[in-house]
């Protein structure tokens, strides 16, 4: 193996060196330079007795220890099993680390936590965890209605300004409704919905000025009997 890189040795013992990563095969070759600069001898001897993990006679033990310690050797197999897979995705979580810094990730993650068959996680414990408020998880989880909305109010907007700009001349809200009413098909809506919709969108009807020749005739009325 002389003149071979640090991965190719690996490589050729038969690991795997994206599981193992650069930094950890880095951090193994140090401490191995560092030994033999130290004169140590390198053997393949087996870990320490001492630091095995000793092993349980659950037959031995009363019920609930027995229990209890086999809930830990199933803990520890399945954190053994998940750890490759874990560190294998090291970067990625990294990258969610970030990702989980903005709270609007928090919220879609827990969004699709709770939309995912079969979830039985409570909404509110969920950003509890997260330490966002329910509140705005409420509002991202309404944006598809906010859209839905906003969508029917433009439509309804238009139906009003085409009876708005009907023969030429501007109406009031009353005038709307009613030429809303003689349309072909005809469209029932509501006064305070067409206020509310050209309030919105910024359409606004002059006021009609009185009659002048109405206005001084009512001036120079004089009271007879």
């Amino acid at each position: 193996m002389a003149g071979e890189g640090v991965q190719e040795i690996f490589e050729s013992l038969g690991y795997d060196i994206k599981i193992l990563d650069d930094s950890r095969i880095y951090c193994f070759a140090q401490k191995l330079a560092a030994k033999a600069e130290a004169g140590e001898v390198l053997t393949d001897t087996p870990m320490p007795s001492e630091q095995k993990r000793p092993v349980v006679d659950y037959n031995t033990l009363p019920a609930q220890q027995s229990v209890a310690a086999m809930q830990r050797e199933i803990a520890y197999l399945s954190q053994q099993v998940e750890f490759p897979k874990n560190y294998r995705a090291g970067q990625r979580q990294k990258v969610e680390l970030m990702l989980m810094e903005n709270p609007s990730a928090k919220f879609e993650i827990t969004h699709e936590i709770v939309s995912q068959e079969g979830n039985l996680q409570n909404v509110r414990e969920l950003c509890q965890i997260a330490g966002v408020s329910r509140s705005g998880y409420n509002w991202l989880a309404s944006a598809n209605n906010r859209l839905a909305r906003e969508q029917a109010d433009r439509q309804n907007f238009e139906r009003i300004l085409r009876a708005y700009n009907y023969r030429g001349y501007n109406k009031g809200i009353r005038g709307v409704h009613m030429r809303l009413l003689h349309m072909n098909p005809p469209v029932l809506m509501n006064v305070k919905k067409i206020q509310r919709l050209m309030c919105k969108y910024g359409l606004r009807c002059p006021i009609r000025k009185a009659n002048p020749y109405r206005r001084m005739a009512k001036a120079l009325k004089t009271n007879t009997p």
